[in-house]
Parts: structure tokens; C-alpha cells; sequence
């Protein structure tokens, strides 16, 4: 499996925010590169409501998934309890 990491290091997720790496890994999973997002958290990804639902939608149209570490981590230790 091969994975290409993104980041825009010292760059906020809160909209406006030109982050270029990001703006690389939306062209690539249009130009079918990549189809899937891998984020430790979710507001490494976004920390706005209205660009995730934008985001969920891109993911969509592309036939791309999103995968929250973070939410997995929690989802696991309430399944332990």
C-alpha cells in the first residue's frame, strides 16, 4: 500500500486559510491519484461546519472516503467497556 502524506504545517484548518497541500490532495483524488483521507483528528482536517459538509460532499462526487483516527480510538474503547 502507498500512501503520500499531506501537510501544511503551521497552517490553521479554519476557513480562509490557504492551505496548498490540501488543495494538492482534493486534485488528486479528483484526478483518481488517491481515494481516500486519513486525518488524526478531525479538526486537522476542518473547523468549520459548513466546510466539512463541503468536504463530505467533494468526497462523494469523487467516490472517496474519510478516516478519522481519532473517532476509530474512541469507538474502540467504548466497544472494550
Amino acid at each position: 500500500m502507498k500512501y503520500i502524506k499531506y501537510e501544511d504545517a503551521g497552517i490553521s484548518a479554519k476557513t480562509g486559510n490557504k492551505r496548498p497541500a490540501f488543495d494538492e490532495l482534493l486534485q488528486d483524488i479528483k484526478d483518481k491519484k488517491c481515494n481516500t483521507i486519513v486525518a488524526l483528528k478531525l479538526d486537522r482536517l476542518t473547523r468549520s461546519v459548513a466546510d466539512w459538509e463541503k468536504i463530505l460532499t467533494f468526497l462523494e462526487e469523487n467516490y472517496a472516503f474519510l478516516i478519522v483516527l481519532m473517532m476509530i480510538s474512541i469507538l474502540l474503547m467504548l466497544m472494550v467497556r
